[in-house]
């Protein structure tokens, strides 16, 4: 995999920041390239991207608080800094299971035509602070089988997925739609409304049945009402939709 790009977007999200890159460290070669976008952290993020820069190939840019506009503008700042053929969306509080990102890659490989987008596990505040008390997190999480609440089952249910928990696709693909749609100012429906796009361009997605990555628990603000909004007037007709 010497052609991909692992694009996160960070605003104080140290802790989670910090366990995704301690994983991928130990899971990726040196070929693959970490594009981290800091939208004005003030945790210690920049610390803990210094410390893994010796380890793995990581471009950090920081963007003041007053020159970021969204979530969509750093995901757009983040993809066209990268110079592979392959762009992924993750975040930080992001669990990726063992070979996934491989798994992704070689589908990609075969069907150059392709986006994949991977269904996510969402834990709960309780199961997120147990994670992290865990010396060994990552044994215990991939053998939970009690992810049964109502959340989890509709997610499991559905025929497709279609936002940047972890996606994968051509950079050719963002540069087909211009990239993410920045008229999404808000948390919400900006990940789905490029997936569809790129849709409509002609590219088909794909969703591993069975492989999921894994969504730990943090307090956000979100404002579902202004991203509902959002959706009516900028996204595309289906955007947000379950199937």
């Amino acid at each position: 995999m010497d052609d991909l790009s692992i694009v996160i977007c960070t605003i104080n999200r140290n802790k989670y920041l910090n366990n995704l890159l301690n994983y991928l460290k130990n899971k990726l070669n040196n070929k693959i390239s970490i594009i981290i976008v800091d939208d004005g952290s003030t945790d210690g993020t920049e610390n803990t991207v210094k410390y893994y820069a010796d380890k793995m190939r990581i471009s950090y840019i920081y963007q003041k608080k007053e020159e970021y506009s969204s979530p969509a503008h750093a995901r757009n700042v983040g993809w066209k800094s990268a110079d592979a053929k392959y762009i992924s969306f993750t975040d930080p509080e992001i669990v990726i299971p063992p070979n996934t990102i491989q798994l992704c890659y070689d589908y990609h490989q075969a069907n150059p035509k392709s986006i994949t987008a991977l269904k996510p596990i969402m834990m709960d505040e309780a199961e997120t602070e147990v994670f992290f008390s865990l010396s060994e997190p990552y044994e215990w999480l991939y053998n939970r089988q009690d992810f049964s609440d109502s959340e989890n089952i509709q997610i499991q249910n559905r025929k497709s997925w279609r936002d940047n928990h972890f996606s994968m696709m051509p950079k050719q693909a963002l540069v087909d739609v211009d990239g993410v749609n920045e008229n999404f100012t808000s948390w919400g429906f900006e990940g789905i409304d490029l997936i569809e796009r790129i849709i409509e361009k002609g590219y088909q997605l794909y969703n591993f049945k069975g492989v999921y990555v894994y969504h730990l628990w943090h307090s956000v603000n979100r404002n579902m009402d202004l991203a509902n909004q959002q959706r009516k007037v900028y996204g595309v007709k289906n955007c947000g939709l379950t199937d």
